[in-house]
């Protein structure tokens, strides 16, 4: 059994999905890990990419707060 044949998906068709998964996945892991946001606007982004994938990624990667503010520098 192929596996494009479960998914149903066809070749050209996955040239338009993965990139997009695969951009998806990045966004979650770096609002996951990124230090300089609360756990409520953590929680926020998340619900946002994970309802609107596209959009909320878009909107994640230009509208951050890691891009809108310098990172926490930790101290010995």
């Amino acid at each position: 059994m192929n596996l494009l044949n479960f998914i149903d998906l066809s070749s050209r068709q996955i040239f338009f999905v993965l990139p997009l998964v695969i951009a998806c996945v990045y966004t979650v892991y770096n609002c996951i890990t990124n230090p300089n946001l609360t756990s409520k606007e953590r929680l926020i982004w998340l619900l946002a990419i994970l309802l609107f994938p596209v959009v909320g990624c878009v909107f994640y990667l230009f509208f951050n707060k890691d891009r809108l503010a310098p990172r926490k520098v930790m101290r010995k």
